[in-house]
């Protein structure tokens, strides 16, 4: 628009003559939709500069404002932002402003409804210029102020993370620790390149070799943390570690020296001073000296190195293997196949039975990665979960299914009720859903809890409207139904050659009815095409979810338990973040990556009897399991918390990049 505007020579969106102009730019060429844009903005900022009453002018500003964001838009167009929110503290700062500018947003609005009232109680319903409106509401805003979640709460300490503290206000901040390796932080000794070889080989070059952490990424959260005090910071080091080694202070004291003037003050007291007596690093030392003796000169340390020996093998076979795609693996690469009495003992040929049943969601995570499979169901290490300051995409999720759960409930409810009386049930529902939820989040940003909150309700609300509105839409005839042993629904069984039938179970978010045709419905907080890109890419690879449900309801069916016509069964992503639905058929029914299309009818209807594809696929996945093969070869990353444990990344086996690294 900026570029059509110079090209018509405007000046000003309120020039008289823009309607000439802009016809005379269309027969140049210049784009109708842009022209017409400019047209359409122009006549509402006239509009929006007519004299008018207090009621006029706020429906006029409402509607500007509306454009501008608000009901958790802010935030959902920098999904970007909060990706990087778990380790930027500058996100996480962005993200706090975004809340305020939300919460700001929401206040104009609710001002700018209680406004005519406000005009007409004090005598100045009549016309007035846009100037003297907006005086009037500057004069409201002024008396009206916002809390401010991110400031601390007064007479409190709050012991934080730099990273945590960043973005945030306090009175007086305490930095302690502040040594070489602690802030600036430095990442251990690599293992083929550690601090003495880095540094000597920057000797020979003659040239620094700096370490792969950066140096200017401490510099700007130590400035961050700066900022967050109001009154005043102390900076603190101590002398000695716990181990007696003295610390050198960090390099941030002279910056802050040069910078700010200040004066490093060092404390007479010395409470590890007994600790001078040991060795700087004794133990490191005393193993170096022992390596470095002459090979005939063995009293004993050859039997003091075995461990040592052994454990560097292990390391060379992990190293081939994690290196090799596709390379078998063994017992110190993800087997225990070796070890009868282990695997007797974890009881892994009842895996996925009916004592021990499988869930959809454990079916597709076993089949990216064995590795978390066994961890999560076998080991049963739970999944570590890092309190952030927003919702990630799994708790929007399930703020997003408790807001349809809730709604789903009143529209039942309200069946044979006008449409306005159904609305305010569903709204009643919404807002009594949404407080229970945030009363369980007590530990995010009350801001951007409450735009997250605003932003999926408005995308609830929207589907909801759409349903409403359209009498020959799908209806949704039950929702939250479990189908797997002692539940209302049968299992989806498959059978096994060489064990017992895999049990599988699971819930389904809905059912949705359309004359005598049925689709299970399974709701997502992301878009809708980038589910279906993925079933598209991975059906009865990586992703069983949609296609398992499908079947459940077919086996319902035929169990009589849901009335339904054979041959239409299908199964539907729902995605809220574009409000895209997208079906098997759709995603199944045409070519894929090469791949030939999919007889969804013969797919469903085989695969509640626990056979055809879907159960092929689901014994490829699960006999390896139970025979011990836990290898960790992850087709997807995304969002394990087990990576500490681990020692390999996704990979990608797409064949343009086998054959760029052949």
């Amino acid at each position: 628009m900026a570029a059509a505007l110079r090209q018509m020579g405007v000046e000003s969106l309120f020039d008289t003559e823009l309607r000439s102009r802009a016809q005379a730019a269309r027969r140049r060429g210049a784009s109708a939709a842009v022209t017409g844009a400019i047209e359409h903005l122009a006549r509402d900022l006239w509009a929006l500069a007519q004299d008018g009453t207090a009621a006029e002018h706020a429906e006029r500003l409402a509607r500007w404002l509306d454009r501008a964001g608000g009901d958790g838009r802010f935030l959902e167009e920098s999904r970007a932002v909060i990706t990087a929110a778990g380790s930027d503290s500058g996100a996480r700062a962005i993200l706090r402003a975004l809340a305020r500018d939300e919460a700001g947003l929401g206040a104009t609005f609710e001002l700018l409804r209680e406004l005519p009232e406000a005009a007409k109680a004090a005598g100045r319903d009549g016309r007035m210029s846009v100037g003297e409106f907006g005086e009037m509401v500057l004069d409201l805003a002024r008396v009206q102020r916002l809390d401010d979640p991110s400031r601390a709460e007064a007479d409190g300490v709050q012991v934080l993370s730099a990273r945590e503290a960043a973005g945030r206000v306090f009175e007086a901040v305490a930095l302690p620790g502040m040594q070489d390796g602690g802030f600036p932080a430095r990442r251990e000794d690599e293992a083929l390149w550690d601090d003495a070889e880095r540094m000597a080989t920057g000797r020979a070059l003659k040239a620094p070799i700096e370490r792969s952490s950066s140096r200017e990424d401490e510099t700007l959260l130590l400035l961050s943390v700066l900022a967050t005090a109001t009154r005043a910071v102390a900076v603190s080091c101590a002398r000695h570690d716990a181990g007696g080694r003295v610390h050198t202070p960090s390099p941030f004291f002279g910056d802050l020296q040069r910078s700010a003037g200040v004066t490093v003050e060092r404390v007479g007291s010395d409470p590890l001073a007994r600790s001078r007596r040991l060795p700087p690093r004794g133990a490191e030392r005393s193993l170096r000296a022992l390596a470095a003796r002459p090979e005939a000169d063995d009293d004993g340390r050859s039997a003091a190195l075995a461990s040592v020996r052994a454990r560097a093998g292990v390391e060379r076979v992990r190293q081939v293997f994690f290196s090799t795609p596709g390379r078998e693996g063994g017992p110190y690469t993800g087997r225990i196949d070796h070890d009868d009495a282990l695997v007797a003992r974890l009881d892994l040929a009842g895996w996925a039975s009916v004592e021990r049943p499988l869930d959809t969601t454990t079916l597709e995570r076993a089949a990216r990665c064995g590795f978390k499979a066994f961890a999560l169901e076998v080991l049963r290490i739970e999944e570590r979960h890092d309190t952030a300051e927003t919702l990630d995409d799994k708790e929007r999720g399930h703020l997003l299914h408790k807001l349809l759960e809730a709604a789903q409930d009143a529209m039942q409810e309200t069946q044979g009720l006008d449409h306005a009386a159904r609305w305010l049930a569903l709204s009643a529902a919404l807002d009594e859903a949404g407080d229970e939820f945030s009363l369980k989040e007590s530990q995010v940003n009350v801001g951007l809890l409450e735009a997250d909150l605003r932003a999926i309700r408005r995308q609830v609300e929207q589907w909801l409207a759409r349903r409403l509105g359209d009498p020959d839409a799908w209806e949704m005839v039950a929702s939250e139904i479990a189908f797997g042993p002692k539940r209302a629904w049968p299992a989806v069984e498959v059978p096994m050659q060489d064990g017992a039938p895999v049990v599988i179970r699971g819930r389904i978010d809905g059912i949705e009815r359309s004359g005598a045709a049925l689709r299970a419905v399974e709701f997502k907080s992301g878009r809708g095409d980038g589910y279906r890109k993925r079933l598209q890419e991975g059906a009865l690879d990586t992703q069983f979810q949609l296609i398992v449900y499908a079947a459940a309801l077919e086996g319902a069916r035929r169990a009589g338990a849901i009335a339904g016509g054979a041959g239409l069964v299908d199964g539907v992503y729902v995605g809220f973040r574009d409000l895209g639905e997208h079906s098997l058929r759709e995603a199944l029914s045409r070519p894929r990556r090469g791949r030939p299309p999919l007889d969804v009818d013969a797919l469903v209807a085989e695969g509640a009897l626990g056979g055809g594809a879907l159960g092929e696929a689901v014994a490829r996945v699960v006999s390896p399991l139970r025979r011990g093969h836990f290898e960790p070869r992850p087709r997807d990353c995304d969002f394990c918390q087990y990576r500490s444990l681990c020692r390999v990344e996704a990979y990608d086996d797409d064949a343009d990049l086998r054959e760029e690294r052949a």
